[in-house]
């Protein structure tokens, strides 16, 4: 849907038409800075909305072509500051898109093969202020990419150690305005990132007061003032005090309307 702020337009798949979008379902979205364009994932395939045209283009995983998209079903999409459009799958890896060739190049993991990905499930990626791009996970954490190498930098939770990333499904990651790296899991809470250690703070529900009020986090965002909101299932939204450290916790009360 696109929201003028007086009227919706829908986009719909028409058969009749092959410009029209590919998909009713949605699974990630994604807009070039430069262009105005949009890339968007559903679950068959990307499209690629043209503003100035009003058409879709779409790719597609080719069985047997190793130079087309790696898999239909999108699990996240980013554009980052060199224009290169990202794209991971729920379980064929992560793809790079050169917008100037459209050479696509596939990155999934490998055994044995440290420096691979370490999932190929694929649930978000950023790209920070110094240029580092950011890769989520299903089950292998977070995966830091390395250009020069074309290797990844895995972080993972490791038993035993308080410092590592608290746990290897990582459903959000986020920078601030400060620089620092937050990163979101599905049941292990938040995570910050110190850079200089290469280590993690975490942030999870616990019996003192005024702690993050849910393990499992959805999303996670900085306000212009500078305040922490961190969205979760099933214990509401919560505002981070960077001062004390600590959170307060913003519910749904059913018996309170107002």
């Amino acid at each position: 849907n696109r929201y003028d702020g007086y009227t919706f337009t829908v986009y719909r798949p028409d058969p009749a038409n092959p410009d029209s979008i590919g998909h009713r379902y949605i699974t990630a979205l994604a807009e070039d800075k430069k262009s105005g364009d949009l890339w968007i994932g559903t679950p068959a395939g990307l499209d690629h909305f043209n503003r100035a045209t009003g058409k879709f283009f779409h790719y597609r995983n080719i069985p047997g072509r190793p130079d087309s998209l790696s898999g239909n079903a999108i699990s996240a999409v980013y554009v980052d500051s060199a224009g290169a459009i990202w794209v991971g799958t729920a379980g064929s890896g992560l793809n790079r898109l050169d917008p100037v060739t459209g050479a696509w190049t596939r990155f999934v993991q490998s055994a044995g093969e440290p420096s691979s990905l370490s999932d190929n499930a694929v649930t978000s990626i950023l790209e920070d202020h110094v240029g580092g791009l950011w890769v989520g996970t299903q089950t292998g954490g977070l995966n830091l990419y390395h250009p020069t190498s074309g290797g990844f930098e895995r972080f993972v939770f490791r038993e035993n150690t308080s410092n590592s990333l608290s746990g290897n499904h990582v459903t959000a990651i986020y920078e601030d305005q400060r620089g620092t790296l937050w990163v979101g899991t599905g049941g292990a809470g938040l995570n910050q990132f110190d850079r200089q250690k290469k280590s993690f703070y975490r942030h999870r529900v616990s019996p003192q007061p005024f702690s993050i009020s849910h393990n499992m986090i959805t999303s996670i965002v900085e306000d212009q003032q500078g305040a922490l909101w961190v969205g979760t299932y099933g214990g509401g939204i919560n505002l981070f005090d960077r001062t004390t450290g600590r959170f307060f916790s913003f519910r749904n009360l059913p018996d309170n309307t107002s």
